[in-house]
């Protein structure tokens, strides 16, 4: 199987959406724009992921890592409590590492 970065960053965004409800308007904008501006950083874990340059204690390590930039992307949204968001943040990213286990 191979791995679909659009498919799934679109995924990451349900994810994110479904586990908001209804403060998801509040910061569907800023989400889109996070989840675009660390595409590239994505793209690249995925690609060392799939080529064995990083096993997946390091792919642990590296999620970490996005998680802590999503966040601070979303930090920006004070409409939705800190909690919200740190769910947001942790579906769209098991979204994305389900999508990366299947194309491995």
């Amino acid at each position: 199987m191979t791995f679909d970065l659009g498919t799934t960053l679109k995924e990451m965004l349900g994810a994110a959406r479904d586990s908001l409800g209804k403060d998801w308007t509040k910061v569907q904008k800023v989400m889109q724009r996070v989840l675009q501006d660390e595409k590239q950083a994505l793209e690249s874990i995925a690609a060392a992921r799939i080529n064995g340059e990083i096993d997946d204690k390091e792919l642990a390590g590296q999620l970490t890592d996005e998680k802590e930039a999503l966040a601070a992307g979303l930090d920006m949204v004070e409409a939705v409590k800190k909690a919200s968001l740190q769910r947001a943040v942790d579906a769209a990213l098991n979204v994305f590492k389900k999508a990366l286990q299947k194309a491995l």
